[in-house]
């Protein structure tokens, strides 16, 4: 269920200048993900968030909920040091994408172990896919069929022998579900998380933003800081464990 990520050594690409500064060779497909990122029509706000995170971030296990192409493991893996990364990818069309870049990143970073997952994350064993397009689908419970196998955090977590310092959540309105599932890892190890509230959500059955709110005011988090995206009135939220 769970993927082991083997290094591959880059071929045929570009020197390419990551987060930290420091410029490293990374494999052709890679870089094209790469160069994708940094001319995206969000560029701004994206560098802000990669920015923020990176230094946001103190190095550890980091676990990524919404992988989407393996922006955050490019991002964070210069500061990682000995760590495992796990990567929750619900869209297997998406889930290559990260593959590939953790297979890169395996190779440059030797002491962080690469895990990838193609299924939602959530707090039940199945569930329902919700909105539009495809590439921003939500999966979670609700009123529909719940067709589709998912996976608890705090179980893979568990089964990775992992002790997040740090946790992504971006789930297109799923992430309740997502932390529902995942609060004995967050009462546990007390994670730095960084969650994505969807005011607007595309969904055809929209979560409340207050039920994230109160989650995790219940588990000891303060909100610290916060980057309005503006697409469809998203923000990215950052999050410590005032008990920490």
């Amino acid at each position: 269920m769970i993927d082991h990520i083997k290094a591959e050594q880059p071929t045929g690409g570009k020197r390419f200048r990551f987060v930290d500064g420091i410029v490293r060779y990374v494999s052709k497909d890679v870089m094209l993900l790469c160069e994708e990122w940094t001319r995206h029509e969000y560029h701004t706000i994206n560098f802000q968030e990669l920015l923020m995170s990176y230094n946001f971030y103190d190095g550890g296990d980091f676990v990524d909920v919404g992988a989407y192409h393996g922006l955050y493991p490019w991002c964070l893996a210069p500061r990682a040091g000995k760590a495992k990364f796990l990567m929750v990818e619900a869209l297997h069309k998406y889930i290559r994408y990260v593959n590939r870049v953790c297979g890169c990143l395996a190779y440059l970073f030797p002491d962080i172990e690469f895990h990838t997952i193609a299924k939602p994350a959530s707090d039940t064993n199945m569930v329902a896919a919700y909105g539009g397009p495809k590439s921003f689908r939500s999966f979670r419970p609700g009123l529909r069929e719940a067709k589709v196998e998912a996976v608890r955090i705090d179980d893979l977590v568990e089964e990775l022998k992992m002790e997040p310092t740090f946790i992504k959540v971006d789930t297109e309105g799923a992430e309740p579900f997502v932390l529902r599932g995942a609060k004995q890892t967050l009462r546990k190890f007390k994670p730095k998380l960084m969650v994505e509230l969807h005011h607007d959500c595309h969904t055809d059955e929209p979560t409340s933003i207050q039920e994230v709110l109160d989650l995790l005011n219940n588990l000891g988090y303060i909100k610290v800081y916060s980057l309005d995206v503006g697409l469809h009135r998203t923000e990215r939220t950052y999050w410590i464990n005032k008990n920490e």
